[in-house]
């Protein structure tokens, strides 16, 4: 790996899910880190945690660029956030710098349309699609979704076709692109898996199980809880992993890391999301912690060097010890105070936590991922032991409004999981 000390990374936006991941590692390796964004430094992470700070909005690429240019920036790099990936990707094409995906790979990443056509092609299956004129003829229930959205927003869940026009007019707004797409809902449990690829060979890095909290009164709700391994991953393994290894081949993705979101019920296995970028439950803490890599450390290092650094195949799925990520989410309202956090935060079994709003913070309603407050990444050898810890931060941990009210929705019952892993 080349020697990284005395280089320049900067950083776009601060307060983004990975942001701390991407400058401590950049730092302990002794990069000079720059972060830029618009926030005031007591509300970006990224600021308080770097070298060197610029109040300058991630969407103004020509002062990002110019500042670049003055200051010599070796590399540039984001957190998960769609937007700001897009906005590095710009700033590094002006300044001649490496970016892990060329912009035809990104578009892959972020249609979910084009991503049903190449799933078509390479024989993963995905759920049935339907149009807007058709709507006499659809099986209810459907989901609705911009075909280009990310973080939940503007998605929802149709069970007639009045509910299906007012929430086409909802993802409409939330796309860029101005595009729907309405698919069969698929009943079943959700699963993510996790690709690092470097130099063209990809290696599954992780798949877990999403289980949601549906006390949350909203269209989509949030998964509260994610456990790695996922229960699915030798059948996955058996059925699908070189088939998703081949579409990557053929997409000439050669490095980075890509993610597919999927169903898995009495049918089968099936895909609905991708993404080539890092997700937002930051898996690599985990890989990092029992695998010793992590696709954010390697992304940090293709930003500054043309190269990820690390042995794809020390990937292993298949991990020692059993691994839970608890979000804890709200309904929506000015925080007044948050209690037991620090005291769970530094129990031994909790390898990290985020705490992404704070006293005073408002939090909207209705704003999807934009409702997580807090999180734990929790580690331990068994399930038992993680049920066991999911309740006792359940139990001892609260945010109260302003005017005294727990803002905290329902905790997430463990029992649904006992029998399961």
């Amino acid at each position: 790996m080349q020697d990284l000390k005395g280089k320049k990374l900067l950083v776009l936006a601060g307060r983004l899910v990975g942001t701390r991941d991407i400058i401590n590692y950049a730092r302990s390796k002794g990069v000079y880190t720059i972060v830029a964004d618009y926030l005031p430094k007591e509300k970006s992470i990224g600021k308080i945690l770097a070298d060197e700070c610029w109040d300058v909005s991630t969407a103004d690429v020509d002062e990002i660029v110019k500042r670049a240019k003055e200051v010599g920036v070796d590399g540039v790099y984001t957190g998960v956030s769609e937007f700001n990936v897009i906005k590095t990707m710009e700033v590094c094409e002006r300044l001649g710098l490496p970016f892990y995906a060329t912009k035809d790979q990104w578009e892959i990443g972020t249609d979910k349309a084009l991503f049903k056509e190449i799933c078509n092609k390479y024989d993963l299956p995905t759920a049935k699609t339907y149009a807007l004129s058709e709507l006499s003829s659809i099986q209810y229930p459907v989901i609705v979704k911009p075909v280009d959205g990310c973080s939940g927003k503007g998605i929802s869940i149709c069970q007639n076709e009045e509910e299906t026009k007012v929430a086409y007019q909802l993802a409409l707004e939330e796309s860029i692109k101005k595009e729907v797409i309405v698919e069969q809902y698929l009943y079943g449990d959700e699963f993510v898996v996790f690709y690092t690829i470097v130099d063209g060979v990809s290696k599954l890095s992780v798949m877990t199980d999403y289980y949601y909290n549906y006390d949350q009164k909203v269209t989509m709700p949030l998964p509260q809880v994610y456990i790695y391994p996922s229960r699915y991953l030798d059948e996955y393994f058996a059925e699908l992993d070189e088939k998703v290894r081949k579409m990557l081949r053929g997409l000439n993705i050669k490095n980075g890391t890509f993610f597919l979101q999927g169903f898995k019920n009495e049918k089968g296995f099936f895909f609905f999301e991708p993404g080539y970028r890092p997700g937002g439950s930051s898996t690599c803490r985990y890989t990092k912690y029992l695998n010793n890599i992590s696709y954010m450390d390697m992304l940090v290092n293709y930003a500054l060097t043309g190269k990820m650094g690390d042995d794809v195949n020390k990937e292993n799925p298949y991990f020692s010890k059993k691994c839970c990520t608890l979000s804890l989410v709200v309904k929506g309202g000015e925080i007044g105070k948050i209690e037991g956090y620090n005291e769970m935060a530094n129990m031994p079994y909790v390898i990290s936590s985020e705490k992404r709003f704070d006293v005073r913070d408002f939090v909207k309603e209705k704003s999807a991922l934009g409702q997580i407050v807090l999180r734990f990444f929790i580690v331990d050898d068994s399930i038992e032991l993680i049920l066991s810890h999911i309740n006792e931060i359940q139990d001892k941990v609260k945010v109260i409004d302003v005017d005294g009210n727990d803002m905290l929705i329902a905790p997430f019952d463990t029992k649904r999981l006992n029998g399961l892993y």
